[in-house]
């Protein structure tokens, strides 16, 4: 028999098995997390962009249909001049959120930049990239009590 003779094959086919295995349990217990919490330990792995993923959605709906609600900006409230400051203001909060949900994607995109004329405008583009991500996670958080309608 093959796997009496081999005890290579047989690691082989163990191992496999045993991998099998471990994944249809990994896969039972983040089901039965998500039935009792309603979502598993993996969606903490990279909590940031689940967190992304979750407002991103909101926040564009948000802006589309918040066509009442905007904060006192300045001293002297204008709703016209105040309203398209908010919308701009949103813009920034919605672009940061994208940049993250993109964020695996554009970094394997560029993680074999070969020359280094493409390193460097890489480079140059996670430091934009990063301004823009900060710029509107600061206002996410400075507007964060007026998101509502």
């Amino acid at each position: 028999m093959i796997l009496k003779d081999n005890p290579t094959v047989k690691e082989i086919f163990v191992d496999y098995i045993e991998t099998h295995f471990k994944r249809i349990k990994g896969k039972i217990i983040r089901f039965y997390q998500r039935i009792t919490r309603g979502w598993d330990d993996s969606d903490t792995w990279s909590l940031d962009h689940t967190i992304a993923k979750y407002i991103l959605p909101r926040l564009k709906r948000f802006r589309e249909i918040g066509r009442n609600s905007c904060p006192v900006l300045h001293e002297s409230f204008e709703f016209d001049r105040d309203f398209e400051e908010w919308n701009e203001i949103l813009d920034k909060m919605i672009l940061a959120f994208e940049l993250i949900v993109d964020d695996e994607k554009s970094y394997f995109d560029n993680l074999n930049a070969g020359s280094d004329e493409e390193m460097g405008n890489y480079i140059e583009y996670s430091e934009d990239r990063n301004l823009k991500i900060n710029t509107g996670m600061d206002l996410f958080c400075k507007y964060f009590n007026h998101l509502w309608w």
